[in-house]
């Protein structure tokens, strides 16, 4: 079954629902025979933005510097709508889409900078980890977040 985060034809609302994005420029090497960023690479850039995102955010119990929400992704999900090239301007954008325990499901779409044309999407599911294991988001961390799902 397909990844379907949007219904056909609502992606530019769909994207409104965000309110981050990570630039990312493809690089020569992350092409393919074809001229398009291969499928290898687009996991790294969600994994960029999903970092970002959360560092930006602001965790009120950093752990380690630059690492917000201490977290391990235990799901990622993609879908490619469209290829992306070398050199093409790129936004990642990022949300909060449901918020558990000591879980978070993040969604993401890539898009050329400035438009509405969705080329990659994404679902990531982490968990929060104390010392190594599974631990609840703290009241704190749950204050920051909660209020992002969309």
């Amino acid at each position: 079954m397909p990844l379907e985060l949007y219904a056909p034809g609502s992606e530019a609302e769909w994207l409104r629902s965000f309110s981050w994005a990570q630039q990312i420029r493809p690089r020569f090497f992350e092409t393919d025979a074809l001229g398009h960023v291969s499928n290898v690479f687009y996991t790294a850039y969600i994994e960029i933005a999903r970092l970002d995102f959360l560092n930006a955010l602001g965790d009120p119990e950093r752990e380690v510097p630059n690492f917000g929400f201490m977290h391990n992704a235990v799901e990622i999900t993609l879908r490619f709508v469209r290829p992306c090239f070398y050199d093409e301007q790129l936004a990642v954008h990022s949300r909060v889409a449901s918020l558990g325990r000591s879980s978070a499901i993040l969604e993401h779409a890539i898009t050329s900078d400035g438009a509405a044309d969705v080329r990659t999407v994404a679902r990531v599911a982490i968990v929060s980890v104390k010392a190594g294991r599974s631990a609840p988001w703290s009241d704190a961390q749950r204050a920051v977040l909660a209020p992002l799902v969309r």
